[in-house]
């Protein structure tokens, strides 16, 4: 019922450094496929930033502006075991950041400043006590 385009294994209470995204259903996007990586490593991000409104299936409701690299290079092993090598820009790099945030422990609310944080704190209690509905299950996050 999540209308997400990318999930990592902690998300869903797998402690495995692993996710998939499919931006497959996003507009100009259709052409890549989904992918899952496994233990991937950002090896490069590009020195322009872009900011654009994000969103995250942990954070239900919480939408806002983060800045992230325009382009990256990634490493990962694939479900086969293979090593790969791919770039990324524009929404799909954002993606891909934005999942591996999950895995080293970071979320939206880390990557924006203390002036948006006081904007949303109110969700985000909200979130952390339980009290916002959502059609799909939330697993407890650690630190």
């Amino acid at each position: 019922n999540a209308n997400g385009i990318g999930l990592a294994g902690n998300q869903v209470g797998l402690d495995k450094q692993i996710f998939v995204i499919d931006v497959s259903p996003v507009e100009d996007y259709e052409h890549i496929k989904p992918i899952v990586m496994i233990n991937p490593k950002i090896v490069l991000q590009s020195d322009e930033k872009v900011v654009i409104e994000e969103g995250c299936l942990s954070l239900p409701d919480v939408r806002v502006d983060v800045e992230r690299s325009e382009s990256i290079r990634v490493k990962y092993l694939s479900p086969a075991e293979q090593e790969e090598e791919l770039e990324a820009n524009d929404l799909f790099a954002r993606v891909i950041l934005h999942e591996y945030d999950h895995l080293i422990g970071k979320m939206i609310p880390d990557r924006i400043a203390e002036k948006e944080k006081n904007k949303i704190f109110k969700l985000l209690t909200q979130i952390e006590n339980r009290e916002i509905d959502c059609d799909y299950p939330i697993t407890e996050l650690e630190a």
